[in-house]
């Protein structure tokens, strides 16, 4: 039954969109992975995974994450990793400080050479 999965690997599938009819809900979910897609955004307004304690969306084309919907859907999240995607530098910078109040974990997924590459980088996520 769907509603008893506790981890969900959608990584390296070539994602470009992830929607549902409605609303989405997955109480036990603790672990999402989607790092290594095509996203270049993440609509999780419609989700309801309270368990979620690991969101790995590394590796995208994210430029923004919406911290409402992230603080709604997953109200226990305890790490993000973030790199690798076409962040904007502002809305990053707002977006990791509010996962500092929220007590969550912005982390790099991968121990990349991309730094070497990158201009501005934030908690070491570079961003544009």
């Amino acid at each position: 039954m769907a509603t008893e999965l506790w981890k969900l690997n959608l990584a390296n599938n070539r994602l470009q969109t992830i929607s549902t009819d409605g609303s989405l809900h997955l109480p036990r979910l603790s672990t999402l992975l989607l790092h290594d897609n095509l996203l270049s955004v993440l609509d999780a307004s419609e989700w309801r995974f309270s368990m979620l304690q690991e969101l790995n969306v590394a590796r995208n084309r994210l430029r923004y994450l919406s911290m409402c919907e992230v603080n709604h859907s997953f109200p226990h999240l305890q790490t993000l990793y973030l790199d690798e995607n076409r962040w904007e530098c502002g809305h990053l910078n707002a977006t990791i400080r509010q996962l500092h109040q929220l007590g969550v974990k912005a982390m790099a997924y991968y121990d990349t050479e991309d730094q070497e590459h990158c201009n501005t980088a934030i908690d070491e996520i570079c961003c544009y």
